[in-house]
C-alpha cells in the first residue's frame, strides 16, 4: 500500500529517523517509481539538513572558511541566515580576542585597576587589587568594601575613561 508506506515514512521521518526509507522494491510499476522520486526527495532534504549541521558544528569549532553552497529559490534564506550567523560568530571571536589581549595586559599594569559596567558595578578587576587584610568569613555584619555597592557620581555617565596612576 502506496499511501500506508508514505504515511509511515512521513512518521518515521517526523521522529528523527532521517534513514527511512519507502521500500520500492515491494510496489509494482509507477508506485515503484513514485517511491523512488519521494526517496530521493527526502534524501536530498535530509542531505541539506545535514550540510547545514556540519556547517554549524565547524562554527562552533571556529572554522569559518566554509558556507553553505548556493541555494535555489525558497531556499536561498538559508544561506543568508547562515553567512549572517557565520559573520556574527566570527566577529563575537575576534572581539573575545580582543578582549582577552585588553584582559592581560590591565592584569600586567602595577596599579589597581576596576571596570564597571553601566549600572556602576565593578565587572573587573586586574590581579594587583588585592583582597583586604583579615578573615572576614567570620565576620557578621559581612564587611562591604564597595565591589557591588559602590555607586560613582555619573559624571563620566555615557562617556569612557582611562585612569592612570597618580605618578604618570
Amino acid at each position: 500500500n502506496v499511501i500506508g508506506a508514505m504515511q509511515d515514512l512521513a512518521r518515521a521521518q517526523n521522529a528523527g529517523q532521517l534513514a527511512a526509507r519507502i521500500p520500492s522494491g515491494d510496489l509494482p510499476g509507477q508506485f515503484a517509481v513514485l517511491a523512488q522520486e519521494v526517496n530521493t526527495l527526502v534524501e536530498n532534504q535530509n542531505r541539506s539538513l545535514l550540510e547545514v549541521t556540519a556547517l554549524v558544528e565547524g562554527y562552533v569549532r571556529q572554522d569559518f572558511s566554509r558556507s553553505l553552497a548556493p541555494q535555489p529559490g525558497d531556499k536561498a534564506v538559508f544561506n543568508t541566515q547562515l553567512n549572517a550567523v557565520r559573520d556574527s560568530l566570527q566577529q563575537a571571536m575576534q572581539q573575545a580576542i580582543a578582549n582577552e589581549r585588553v584582559v592581560q595586559s590591565l592584569n600586567k599594569a602595577s596599579t589597581n585597576v576596576m571596570i564597571a559596567d553601566n549600572d556602576l558595578h565593578i565587572v573587573f578587576m586586574n590581579d594587583t587589587v588585592q583582597d583586604p587584610p583579615g578573615t572576614e568569613q567570620a565576620m557578621a555584619p559581612a564587611p562591604d568594601h564597595g565591589e557591588q555597592s559602590y555607586r560613582g557620581s555619573g559624571k563620566l555617565a555615557g562617556r569612557a575613561a582611562i585612569v592612570t596612576g597618580a605618578d604618570s
